[in-house]
């Protein structure tokens, strides 16, 4: 099985997440406000229920 690697983009009231779920695909979602780091792990759970490790970066904006 191939590992998860996702690009995290943080920003004060904002989070991008990126990834490449493809060879040459880069897809990115943008959750904002106050609760968007709750918002972005409801998501990470949904888009990858059964990874148990997930690489990231993190470019801090």
């Amino acid at each position: 099985m191939e590992s998860v690697k996702l690009q995290l983009e943080l920003r004060p009231e904002a989070i991008t997440i990126m990834s490449s779920p493809w060879e040459g695909v880069l897809a990115s979602k943008t959750f904002e406000g106050h609760e968007c780091y709750i918002k972005l792990l409801d998501f990470i759970r949904q888009a990858y229920p059964d990874e148990k490790s997930i690489s990231a970066t993190i470019i801090i904006k």
